[in-house]
């Protein structure tokens, strides 16, 4: 294996203040089954335009902290699912043949099934909160905790540039909106890292349901000036109905079209 090969790769998680001040935090960690091999495998880095306050960083390191937790107890579920349902699987016919053979009682199988069902299923549960309360599974925790806390911010023009174009996006008419979507030609941004680039765009079309999301590119690049206000009707109805954040939309739509897609 050569030395490249051994690089990590480098994720970046962007910072952006949008225009009513809150903070917007940029990540790909949202997808839990990937997130814990994200960390292990990628240097992780931060950037950001204009200063962000302490307090952001602290909520987003606890919002990172409790997906950390629901990551790895998702990774538990998936790791020790099988042994755990043999065990349970053993516990019930266990249970199913003391009944019916070693005891003579009165039950009829119908109960000697139920009992058994439930006393697999509290096995089964046991054995989770025993695995998840585990020294390696407090262990994991701590060290994807520790990468967390490694995470460094720097101050970035790019960002920053974003981050004027999101307020200008905030601040825009449906009308201005539609001809910035289709122009784009009034604030190109200045690509010059093309993987931080690339990696912003994803982390922002991944807000967007993929199949309305084509649907209303494809409205987009087919609007003329005849169907332009009924395009822009259905904009303004697309934003409204909450299911899309409209501002970053448009600022998805600019960084797509800034950048040159990598094949």
């Amino acid at each position: 294996m050569d030395e490249k090969s051994k690089e990590k790769d480098t994720v970046t998680i962007f910072h952006l203040y949008r225009k009513d001040g809150s903070a917007l935090f940029l990540h790909p960690f949202d997808d839990l089954e990937r997130f814990l091999e994200i960390l292990k495998t990628s240097e992780i880095e931060g950037k950001y335009g204009k200063e962000p306050r302490v307090e952001s960083f602290t909520l987003f390191r606890n919002d990172l902290y409790h997906m950390i937790d629901a990551a790895v107890r998702h990774w538990v579920a998936e790791t020790h699912f099988v042994p755990r349902l043999l065990i349970s699987a053993g516990v019930f016919l266990s249970s199913y043949l003391v009944l019916t053979f070693a005891l003579h009682d009165p039950f009829s199988m119908i109960d000697e099934l139920a009992f058994g069902a439930v006393l697999a299923a509290a096995t089964y549960f046991v054995l989770a909160r025993l695995e998840s309360r585990s020294d390696f599974v407090v262990k994991k925790t701590q060290a994807m905790r520790e990468r967390i806390d490694k995470i460094y911010f720097q101050e970035d023009p790019f960002v920053l540039e974003v981050e004027h174009a999101l307020e200008r996006s905030e601040s825009e008419s449906p009308d201005q909106i539609l001809r910035a979507i289709q122009g784009l030609s009034d604030v190109p941004l200045s690509v010059e890292n093309e993987r931080e680039a690339m990696q912003l765009t994803s982390y922002l079309e991944r807000r967007f349901g993929d199949r309305e999301l084509r649907r209303q590119e494809r409205l987009f690049a087919a609007a003329d000036a005849a169907s332009a206000p009924r395009v822009v009707e259905g904009l303004a109805k697309w934003a409204e109905s909450k299911k899309v954040d409209l501002s970053l939309f448009v600022l998805y739509r600019r960084m797509k079209h800034s950048h040159k897609p990598v094949k």
